[in-house]
């Protein structure tokens, strides 16, 4: 058969997104699954979390139709090698694949092939630019051992922290510490212990970023200031991206930046105060149709603004 689908993969640690779609940015098939970030979850569980989807897209779509995949990875920091690419496709794929960085992805959904800058912040937290000539940089990323700064972990972390501290009679007082015994349902403070130690998960302990944005909106200090700080480091890193870019606009992506009012609103003042004339947007793709573009390039395919809007609305539709 004539082979016209493309394939494109967003890899989290948590949770897998798969679209394909034909040359022309019809929809074909799209379905979400379980995390494939080969770090978090192994290469084997990876692998066969990857090979669940792939036969669920197969009730939708023919499999042997797809002429070229991408999968833009949380485990990956710029590309996968080929021997890395042939071991984990075998026996699930059988067409070109290409493996790079989710926020590779994420970069690719905002601009698809001219300059531009993305910051993202979830679980983890980076940023991503393209300048005029096509160079590509990553900034942060660095994980959660030596950094992370902004993202939904160390948001979590300093509030836990900010815990800790009052607990010994330090710092200013804060509604942290109330919701902390009322979320892990402590009878003492140092029952915490059994909670926070190194066999939690980081999207488990991560979740408390949710308890410091609530008092937040409730007005305690503490955590204000610890989503504000967090803003400040997502707009310098941002800068920053933009600066290689070239360019003054920046797209938004991650739970933190989209779904926390009070982080996303002092991220754009902090950006516009270090950009002159700074735009904040959210990118035309999620990173899933962003792995869909750079499929198609890579098979030569410029996608145009009518690929692009194709994709928009078939994604708004199945999302």
């Amino acid at each position: 058969m004539i082979r016209d689908y493309y394939l494109g993969v967003d890899g989290g640690a948590s949770r897998t997104s798969a679209l394909v779609a034909d040359s022309k940015g019809n929809i074909a098939a799209y379905e979400t699954g379980s995390g494939t970030n080969f770090y978090a979850a192994g290469m084997e569980e990876s692998r066969e979390n990857l090979r669940v989807i792939v036969r669920k897209l197969g009730e939708s779509v023919d499999i042997s139709g797809i002429k070229r995949a991408f999968i833009g990875n949380a485990a990956i920091d710029y590309s996968a090698g080929d021997d890395v690419t042939a071991a984990y496709k075998s026996g699930i794929l059988d067409c070109e694949l290409s493996m790079r960085s989710d926020i590779y992805a994420a970069l690719a959904g905002h601009t698809p092939g001219g300059p531009g800058c993305l910051v993202i912040s979830g679980t983890g937290s980076a940023a991503a630019a393209r300048d005029q000539r096509g160079r590509y940089q990553q900034f942060g990323g660095w994980g959660h051992l030596l950094g992370d700064d902004g993202s939904a972990y160390d948001i979590a972390m300093q509030g836990l922290k900010a815990v800790v501290h009052r607990f010994d009679g330090m710092g200013e007082e804060t509604l942290l510490c109330a919701r902390v015994m009322e979320k892990y349902r402590l009878r003492e403070p140092y029952e915490l212990l059994r909670i926070v130690n190194p066999g939690l998960g980081k999207q488990e302990l991560a979740s408390f970023s949710l308890v410091v944005k609530e008092c937040a909106g409730e007005g305690d200090k503490v955590s204000l200031r610890i989503l504000e700080r967090a803003a400040e480091y997502l707009a310098e890193l941002g800068a920053i991206a933009a600066g290689f870019a070239g360019v003054s606009a920046i797209a938004v992506y991650g739970s933190v930046l989209l779904r926390d009012r009070i982080v996303r609103e002092c991220f754009e003042r902090s950006f516009r105060r270090r950009v002159p004339g700074g735009v904040v947007a959210e990118p035309q793709l999620p990173p899933v149709g962003g792995a869909v573009i750079l499929a198609m390039m890579e098979d030569g395919i410029e996608p145009g603004w009518e690929i692009v809007a194709e994709l928009k609305r078939g994604i708004a539709r199945v999302l």
